[in-house]
């Protein structure tokens, strides 16, 4: 507790607010206001603030990657770009020192992009979007497990998502492919909720809705975001062996012709404007099953042993999922909600197992049905008893249970150097200095080229986010110095602990920053 009375006051006015709002959505929720729900986004969207004050810096890899290029869409949305120029001649077809950035579809990065316009290039912008999609994700998760079972259901389930540890440190950039698979996941989940809806109205426009939010889930990443479509063609067979009707597979071949509306113009586009670029990276999309992709592989076990990481310990997972599913099946649940739940469930654990490419977040489009099968186990169990007190104690007692080990509040004190004694501690302070350094030197002349950014994690791609800066890894030649002056460059260097080459210290019309780690 000490540990955290040590926080920024800000850091800490976002906590109580996330604390009064999740106690005002469990009051409400029972009292049966409507306005709970507003109380529950509320909620998830402070915590996912709090943890992404927790981290006051852009993290390596791709957060700040997915950073920069949004940022360079304002200026030209339909052309995804790292570097806007390229004066050293140095750029190859690797996304991480490219001009056209084709690594990821540009849907979230258009969004990311807007808040950066809003919010001006700073942490806070890059990561809002991700925040919004945390609390409006917690609402849908809840009405998944209101439609697929019952209201209790529901709060349960969104009250477990919204504090997953692991979700949140995608928000933050913590995480592997941050907020890709935060908008990703969003869509899937949206996906899920709208054909929910569909299942237990038969309305058309739910279905259309169905296929809008899997061509955005496709539109941010891949074909996965096709997920939805598995049960839903497995149902759609069964109404026509069942009750001879067709009506429910019309409707989902009109979500599919609408999913493909949404995605397939932008592939078309690419091809015809980029075609060098849209084909290296189809041939890396496509390689993904074959072979480890960046050496990002693993063996046949990879994503059972990931379970840790992304719920909790892998053995007490199984036993409790085994005795949910059980429970269910004893129960008699929906044959609806069950063949959702585990076909999902199945489908993406067998794909990605059998999959080269093994990545802790790929799994993740499961990881509302697996949370909706803890969630449904609980409600079910809780219904076997006939004391009122003890229904509630019961349900109480096993949504702690979960809490404790999805948040994992000993893990997060570490890994987020809250804890007076992590490990992490002394990398938060670089980061942060490093990052402070940078906004330092964000106003300057403009047509700057600042040489020497080899400080922490590629940094050189966080500089030119925080600034108007082309920036450079390494240290150039006199001989490009001066090819570049000639060209109307301003050129800057960055002294690192006395780091610039000898041939280069005292040439005219240099700027230096000094750059000294604390």
């Amino acid at each position: 507790m000490s540990d955290l009375l040590q926080l920024p006051s800000a850091t800490k006015l976002v906590m109580l607010a996330y604390i009064l709002s999740l106690g005002c959505a469990v009051y409400l929720f029972f009292k049966q206001s409507n306005y709970w729900k507003y109380a529950l986004f509320s909620a998830a969207f402070c915590l996912a603030a709090c943890f992404s004050m927790f981290m006051p810096f852009l993290n390596i890899w791709d957060e700040q990657f997915h950073a920069l290029v949004a940022k360079n869409m304002l200026q030209n949305p339909l052309h995804p770009r790292l570097l806007l120029e390229d004066v050293r001649d140095v750029t190859t077809s690797n996304w991480v020192m490219t001009i056209t950035w084709l690594h990821k579809p540009p849907l979230f990065l258009w969004v990311m992009g807007l808040s950066v316009k809003v919010f001006g290039p700073t942490i806070f912008a890059v990561r809002f979007p991700s925040m919004v999609l945390h609390g409006l994700m917690t609402c849908a998760s809840y009405k998944i497990g209101r439609n697929l079972f019952d209201k209790k259901t529901g709060l349960i389930l969104a009250v477990m998502f919204m504090h997953s540890s692991y979700l949140l440190g995608l928000i933050t950039g913590k995480n592997m492919t941050d907020h890709n698979d935060v908008f990703f996941l969003g869509f899937i989940l949206f996906s899920f909720w709208t054909f929910t809806e569909y299942l237990k109205e038969h309305k058309r426009r739910w279905a259309y809705l169905t296929g809008v939010f899997a061509g955005c889930a496709v539109l941010t990443k891949w074909l996965v975001g096709l997920l939805v479509f598995a049960p839903w063609g497995i149902i759609s067979i069964i109404y026509i062996i069942q009750n001879k009707q067709s009506q429910v597979l019309v409707n989902q071949l009109r979500a599919l012709l609408i999913t493909l509306l949404v995605f397939l113009p932008w592939q078309v586009y690419i091809f015809l404007r980029f075609p060098k670029e849209a084909a290296l990276e189809m041939e890396l999309n496509a390689s993904h099953f074959h072979s480890p992709v960046e050496k990002h592989g693993g063996d046949f076990l990879f994503h059972f042993d990931q379970i840790s990481e992304l719920y909790f310990f892998k053995w007490d997972f199984l036993i409790v999922l085994s005795i949910s599913c059980v429970i269910l099946i004893w129960k008699k649940a929906k044959w609806q909600s069950l063949l959702v739940s585990f076909c999902i469930i199945f489908i993406v654990y067998l794909f990605f197992t059998l999959a080269a490419t093994k990545m802790p977040s790929f799994t993740l489009p499961a990881y509302p049905m697996v949370l909706l099968i803890f969630a449904a186990g609980i409600t079910s169990l809780a219904s076997y008893f006939k004391n009122h007190l003890l229904r509630i104690g019961m349900q109480v007692t096993c949504v702690v249970f979960f809490l404790f080990h999805l948040f994992n509040p000993d893990k997060v004190m570490e890994e987020y150097a809250i804890a007076h004694d992590s490990k992490v501690k002394e990398t938060f302070r670089m980061r942060k200095y490093q990052n402070d350094f940078m906004l330092a030197n964000a106003d300057a002349p403009n047509k700057r080229v600042v040489f020497g950014c080899e400080l922490r994690g590629y940094a050189y791609v966080q500089w030119m986010y925080f600034t108007k800066d082309m920036a450079y890894p390494f240290y150039p030649s006199r001989a490009d110095i001066s090819r570049i002056q000639q060209k109307g460059y301003h050129v800057a260097l960055i002294d690192w602990n006395y780091s610039i080459p000898a041939e280069l210290v005292g040439l005219p019309d240099l700027e230096v920053l000094r750059y000294q780690d604390k």
